[in-house]
């Protein structure tokens, strides 16, 4: 200890233990506090599992377009085999309507087994429109519009789809919280440190979760035996409409793609977004999208909604989408989104886990959980934002 003579000041005191820190009594996280996708989940639909594999099936309704598959020369008015893209969607005596003509058809044969070369037969200009000469061009879009039968006719085949069957799987989430007991007796800016880690540990293990339900893939490995739960972009796969920007988000481009990707399913859905992508639609869609104020209070999360003549779509800033995936967003129907979790063991937290002869804290915070998407038609994506 040494003598200072001279007053007092405040520089004396970084040589000191004594002066009080000015510290916020409060320990600040850098990742925001938010899963949104979980938390709208909580707020649908929730079942229990029995088993660690799970399964469903889908079925979707008969296709009722097609377009033509020509390279060649556009088909003349007198051209009755027609080279299809889909047959596999009409039956003997369906009417079909050439979109860009107005020309009505009538299926006489249907050869849906050809491959690229798969066929029908139609009876022309059944209707008050002329068949067009080298009108009905490659891509030319047909859709099936209704039946036209004969008198006295014989029933004919019937025509279904058949039910797909989707598996995954129950995933086990887990992380600690320990702490020694002195540790956990020792005062510390931000209250009790084991209710802080708590929190913490709770915050982690649900973006974890949600990272899961957005991008992972199904998995049984019989050594353990381990399990991984597939998320929402393996399920919709290819199947589901993508938009693939191929650099700047432009309005156009998105309302086009909407076209698609409301066509199904419900007239409002959730758009989970990257800051890129989201930015690029608050640049251009002033007018469009607005703040709902209950949202919050309703959901749990907060979003701004996009109305569109398709649809509403509620935009939800996801910081799952940074990096690598920075360029991409989904589109979501939740009503088609099941949080699945095995009986009994759904997330929960579990206290003093430790061994009785240990000075230590233990507790863990974990859940069985999966998820299921129904309907891959009623999602979409969008890609190669930059």
């Amino acid at each position: 200890m040494a003598n200072v003579r001279t007053a007092t000041t405040s520089a004396l005191f970084g040589t000191e233990v004594s002066k009080k820190l000015d510290v916020r009594d409060f320990i600040f996280l850098l990742e925001p506090d938010e899963a949104p996708f979980i938390t709208l989940l909580s707020k649908v639909r929730k079942e229990s599992a029995k088993d660690v594999a799970f399964s469903w099936f889908e079925d979707v309704s008969i296709g009722k377009w097609t377009q033509i598959n020509n390279a060649g020369a556009p088909y003349t008015d007198a051209t009755t085999e027609l080279v299809v893209d889909d047959a596999d969607i009409f039956k003997i005596a369906d009417l079909v309507k050439c979109v860009a003509t107005g020309e009505v058809l009538r299926v006489t044969d249907v050869d849906p087994t050809g491959g690229a070369a798969q066929h029908i037969h139609v009876t022309r200009a059944f209707g008050t429109t002329a068949a067009h000469a080298d009108a009905v061009a490659n891509n030319a879009y047909l859709v099936r519009i209704g039946q036209s039968m004969a008198e006295g006719y014989t029933v004919g085949e019937q025509l279904v789809t058949t039910k797909a069957k989707k598996d995954n799987y129950i995933q086990i989430f887990s992380r600690p919280v320990q702490l020694t007991e002195t540790a956990d007796a020792i005062a510390t800016y931000g209250g009790k440190r084991r209710a802080f880690e708590r929190k913490k540990v709770m915050m982690d293990i649900k973006r974890d979760i949600e990272a899961q339900f957005l991008f992972g893939e199904p998995k049984l490995d019989a050594t353990g035996p381990k399990y991984a739960t597939g998320g929402l972009k393996y399920f919709m796969g290819s199947t589901s409409p993508a938009l693939n920007a191929a650099g700047a988000l432009h309005k156009d481009d998105f309302d086009g793609w909407l076209r698609d990707a409301m066509a199904y399913g419900s007239s409002t859905k959730f758009l989970f977004c990257s800051p890129l992508i989201l930015s690029y639609i608050n640049a251009w869609a002033e007018g469009y999208v607005y703040a709902d104020p209950g949202s919050l209070k309703t959901w749990g999360v907060k979003f701004t909604t996009y109305t569109s003549p398709f649809g509403q779509i509620n935009f939800i800033l996801n910081r799952n989408f940074l990096g690598p995936y920075a360029g991409e967003a989904l589109l979501v129907d939740i009503k088609d989104v099941v949080y699945r979790y095995l009986e009994g063991l759904d997330l929960t937290m579990k206290t003093d886990l430790q061994p009785k002869n240990a000075h230590y804290l233990l507790d863990e915070i974990a859940g069985h959980i999966g998820m299921e998407l129904h309907n891959p038609l009623d999602q979409a994506r969008i890609y190669g934002v930059s």
